[in-house]
């Protein structure tokens, strides 16, 4: 008994994330196109079915400004994750973040629809024009970092200042982004990856092309708050990413 105590004060368990009884079905129509999909929410977004992108000026007047890219915002969730408090004191694991936008290439650039390599020859062109660099701090100590973050983080010895340590150097690496296309259902995606900052944040992308210059962009970011314990979390969010891209549907007008 006093066994079981301990484990459920001190185990490797967490609490939150999606929950599988609370999925909202969306409809939204791109123009031409419906857009459907199923996510955990546990209280619905209120935003327009419709998204005449094509309309002149509609784009623009939508667009959200706060980062670099240019985007419409269609849906947006966040999937908390928290610990046992003997082990976290109270600081939450992680997150899961999904987004999905509508997102425009830049100006002179243009896609294809239906066309994904096309897709994944600009999306790469995009990553090299923007890294620069592959590497800009000191490639020696990003490697001794990196193995070194490997070795405890299954230990459980991470201490707070090395946790800093790797906060300070997680944006100084940009790993190569590797694109591939993936199948849920019948729905053809253009796939990739992106760990710019290795210790505390991974990001798996899946776009489609909706026309030479608009195109679907769906991005789940795990955000780890505590990286030690990223493994405690990490399959339930990669289980509850896989349960949503099936549940998305694209038809499109022809």
């Amino acid at each position: 008994m006093i066994k079981n105590f301990l484990k459920r004060i001190t185990g490797r368990s967490f609490h939150g994330g999606p929950d599988a009884y609370a999925r909202f079905n969306y409809k939204v129509l791109l123009d031409n196109d419906l857009l459907a999909f199923c996510v955990p929410c546990a209280s619905p977004m209120a935003f327009p079915l419709l998204f005449p992108y094509k309309t002149p000026g509609w784009f623009e007047l939508h667009t959200d400004h706060r980062q670099q890219h240019r985007f419409v915002c269609i849906n947006q969730q966040q999937y908390w994750y928290s610990g046992h408090f003997l082990r976290t004191h109270g600081e939450p694991l992680g997150q899961l973040m999904l987004s999905i936008w509508l997102k425009q290439v830049t100006e002179g650039k243009y896609i294809a629809r239906h066309n994904i390599e096309r897709l994944g020859h600009y999306l790469s062109g995009q990553s090299k024009d923007s890294s620069g660099s592959t590497i800009s701090g000191s490639a020696a100590q990003l490697k001794h970092a990196l193995q070194h973050y490997e070795a405890c983080r299954h230990s459980n010895k991470l201490l707070a200042g090395q946790t800093q340590q790797y906060a300070a150097l997680r944006h100084k690496e940009q790993l190569p982004q590797c694109y591939s296309i993936k199948h849920f259902g019948s729905q053809q995606w253009l796939h990739y990856t992106h760990a710019s900052r290795a210790f505390t944040r991974q990001y798996y992308y899946y776009c489609y092309p909706l026309s030479e210059q608009f195109y679907l962009k769906i991005r789940f970011a795990y955000k780890a708050n505590l990286p030690a314990y990223f493994h405690y979390w990490h399959a339930n969010a990669r289980a509850a990413e896989h349960s949503i891209m099936q549940s998305i549907r694209l038809h499109t007008a022809d």
